[in-house]
């Protein structure tokens, strides 16, 4: 669940929950839990909060941004039939409407895609494009921490406390963070074209920032990081979601 939140006292703590966060997710891809409820899930929560922003008012269709909408959303998952209402049509269209549209026509391309990938392609195929998302995203919100915490301290001398400014700002972050990697998850899942119906193996984008992530367990410590011996039935450290011995080790002894 991306949205907990927790007291949070100083920098350190802000980091160290959105790592937390992070982690989970992480964890639960690395670990090859299924993940297609969730996917579902962030789906529609895509779909209602980008709705609520381009049509804010239910009655006021006046305000109704729907070129905007229809453009956001154009190429991948609707075309330009799609959302294209003439006045009169227009008067009997209710929000809910145009967010029932758009869930079912992300439904039936999933199970387009479902249908000519298969179920085992297609959950290996979410985990897959969720982890590259979630880890070229969090690196990015790293380094835009960083920064912020860089000039956060400039604050106090406008008497507002630097660490309640970063927490704030650097959730404000975190959630933007968060709706970026449902849209491009959801967006690229959508898109996908697969070559011979295999789905790619699971690949970390970086090294993660905190130890032991890369274990697919989603824990951090404080400690070191200190070189282990990876035993053949652990994960292996490729991010492959496979056992060491029948991943990297099993390719090392076949090249020798």
């Amino acid at each position: 669940n991306f949205s907990i939140r927790k007291n949070v006292l100083n920098y350190d703590d802000v980091m160290n929950t959105q790592r937390e966060i992070i982690y989970k997710q992480r964890a639960q891809v690395l670990d090859g839990e299924d993940l297609h409820e969730s996917i579902l899930k962030m789906s529609e929560d895509l779909i209602q909060s980008t709705v609520d922003s381009y049509l804010v008012d239910d009655e006021v269709k006046d305000d109704w941004n729907l070129v905007g909408l229809r453009e956001h959303f154009m190429g991948w998952l609707i075309g330009p039939e799609d959302l294209d209402y003439d006045e009169d049509d227009l008067g009997d269209v209710s929000k809910e409407d145009i967010v029932n549209t758009l869930s079912t026509k992300a439904g039936e391309i999933f199970e387009a895609k479902e249908a000519e990938y298969g179920s085992d392609v297609m959950r290996e195929l979410e985990r897959v494009i969720l982890l590259k998302v979630v880890d070229t995203k969090w690196m990015a919100h790293i380094d835009d921490m960083e920064e912020l915490k860089k000039g956060i301290g400039l604050r106090s001398y406008g008497q507002k406390n630097p660490v309640i400014e970063y927490r704030y700002e650097g959730f404000e972050m975190f959630d933007a963070m968060v709706e970026s990697i449902r849209e491009d998850t959801i967006r690229m899942l959508l898109t996908v074209k697969l070559q011979k119906n295999e789905a790619p193996e699971r690949e970390q984008v970086a090294q993660p920032d905190a130890p032991n992530a890369g274990a697919g367990d989603g824990s951090f410590t404080d400690e070191p990081v200190r070189a282990k011996k990876i035993g053949d039935n652990d994960p292996c450290p490729c991010g492959s979601g496979k056992k060491y011995k029948k991943c990297c080790k099993a390719k090392d002894m076949a090249n020798k």
